[in-house]
């Protein structure tokens, strides 16, 4: 897989997304120099984590094991992702971003084939597969837009 795609949820998970908000008392846990910061979870993050793994998180890793091999999935803090700087997602892994909170339009990524920073839709009731090499930012100032990530590495 090349390219980032955006799917729709399984309509389960998409309606634990809806009833799910971002809680301001949600803790720190670390703030990383590329405008990263990762959050703890709260109870209904859990939530969204387990029911997307067994749904369309199956779908997922069944598709990649022909194509990697020793999969290691690997669920991660909730994170909000500012503006000013670029994400990169390393060789030999795959993250899958489901958006939280609200639709974002400054969300743009860049193929590791491409000069050209394209629209990524972000949205809640949708996930995002993004694979290695490809680049994320948010593009407007001061906004960020926040999300669950799962990371699939090869081994």
């Amino acid at each position: 897989m090349d390219m980032v795609q955006v799917k729709d949820l399984d309509d389960h998970v998409r309606e634990l997304v809806e009833k799910s908000n971002w809680p301001n008392n949600l803790r720190l846990i670390r703030e990383l120099a590329i405008g990263w910061q990762e959050y703890e979870p709260s109870q209904d993050h859990t939530s969204i984590l387990q029911a997307f793994r067994d749904r369309d998180g199956r779908s997922v890793v069944g598709k990649l094991k022909p194509h990697m091999k020793d999969l290691v999935v690997h669920e991660k803090f909730p994170f909000r992702l500012l503006s000013g700087k670029d994400v990169f997602v390393e060789s030999g892994s795959l993250w899958v971003l489901i958006p939280l909170s609200y639709s974002s339009t400054c969300v743009k990524y860049k193929t590791r084939a491409s000069r050209e920073w394209n629209h990524l839709r972000w949205e809640p009731g949708t996930y995002i597969l993004v694979p290695w090499g490809n680049k994320l930012r948010v593009e407007a100032p001061g906004m960020s837009v926040s999300g669950l990530m799962v990371e699939i590495k090869s081994q």
